[in-house]
């Protein structure tokens, strides 16, 4: 199982009008780096890394869940 961090920077506050504009994806385990500048590249990355399968520690997780 990998370990990374994940961190989603948005144009605002609201999750109904602003959009993802960066997400970056950081691994413990090999120390690559990772960046998307939109949902679809980020939904695209998740599937590629397995994310669902890892263990991903969140900045900020309880507005990202939102």
């Amino acid at each position: 199982m990998g370990k990374y961090v994940l961190d989603i920077e948005t144009t605002g506050l609201d999750r109904k009008v602003d959009n993802i504009n960066f997400v970056g994806i950081y691994s413990l385990d090999t120390y690559e780096i990772y960046q998307t500048f939109n949902k679809k590249d980020f939904l695209n990355l998740y599937d590629e890394l397995n994310l669902d399968s890892q263990l991903v520690i969140c900045h900020n997780a309880t507005f990202d869940i939102n």
